[in-house]
């Protein structure tokens, strides 16, 4: 089965109560497989800075634009860069 080990998926299904469950090898595949189920060819995505440069790769291959936002001093986002990158004029940020 492609789906993965069917034990462990059922396990996880249990374990956190919910039907669709998926299983990666890494955080890098985790990130294209939200990429693909979620957006368009074209679709503007959110890219905080510092970023994984994988992340950058997957969104260029993807065919999807990357909208860059600055972390703060502490590396988190903030709610300004989040509605600065939003309200871009003729934005179509996903």
């Amino acid at each position: 089965d492609i789906r993965g080990e069917p034990a462990l998926l059922a396990a996880l299904r249990e374990e956190h109560g919910r039907e669709h469950v998926m299983v990666t090898p890494g955080a890098n595949q985790a990130f294209v497989h939200a990429l693909l189920s979620t957006c368009d060819v074209g679709d503007e995505v959110l890219l905080w800075r510092p970023y994984y440069f994988s992340h950058l790769v997957a969104l260029q291959l993807l065919g999807l634009v990357p909208v860059f936002a600055d972390c703060d001093e502490r590396g988190l986002p903030t709610p300004g860069a989040v509605r600065a990158s939003a309200s871009r004029p003729g934005g179509r940020l996903r």
